[in-house]
């Protein structure tokens, strides 16, 4: 049995009989539970793309504003990077905060010498992130959102601090990629 095909500059395009990969999806309208999956879940995501921060000439941190998309609220989405006092980003921190305080991070409160889920640092990348704590992929929770984050790409730099406090062999974050996804986590009634 030969199938029709249609012949377009040059190329033959062949018709194929679709099928349907759950019913489901197809039900009627007013079946409650008849909601498409994949719809369900584009309407929870609030933000899916990749992001780059780069040193640049002064190190400003990343920031953007993140709408729920039923309108019900906004965070920030801030790529802190945290200095070492005599020069020379370290590390950098994922924020998500109200617009009202975009100086606290949801995530969590740093202190100093331990390790958190929200900060990826020159140490992890120089060691690899195969070899960090939290790895490659992080999930990070607060209030009623997650954030996905990928780390993807980074570039280290060499020396940290100034003048007697200077080491040649610390390493700097210069940039890093990552894809960053936040969604709801609230269980919505279909």
């Amino acid at each position: 049995m030969t199938k029709p095909a249609l012949i377009v500059m040059g190329l033959t395009l062949v018709a194929v009989p679709f099928k349907a990969p759950n019913a489901r999806t197809f039900r009627h309208p007013s079946d409650r539970c008849s909601l498409d999956a994949a719809n369900s879940l584009a309407k929870d995501v609030w933000f899916n793309q990749k992001v780059e921060w780069k040193f640049g000439t002064e190190g400003l941190p990343w920031k953007t504003t993140i709408e729920n998309p039923d309108g019900s609220g906004a965070y920030l989405l801030i790529l802190r990077p945290l200095w070492v006092l005599e020069g020379g980003v370290v590390a950098l921190e994922i924020v998500i905060a109200r617009p009202q305080e975009p100086d606290v991070n949801l995530l969590g409160t740093r202190e100093n010498n331990r390790e958190y889920p929200f900060v990826v640092t020159a140490k992890d990348l120089q060691k690899g992130l195969a070899h960090s704590r939290f790895g490659a992929v992080r999930t990070l929770r607060c209030n009623d959102i997650a954030a996905d984050v990928k780390l993807q790409r980074f570039r280290l730099g060499k020396g940290v601090g100034s003048g007697s406090t200077y080491c040649a062999k610390c390493k700097n974050l210069q940039e890093i990629s990552m894809w960053i996804t936040i969604k709801s986590t609230k269980n919505r009634e279909l």
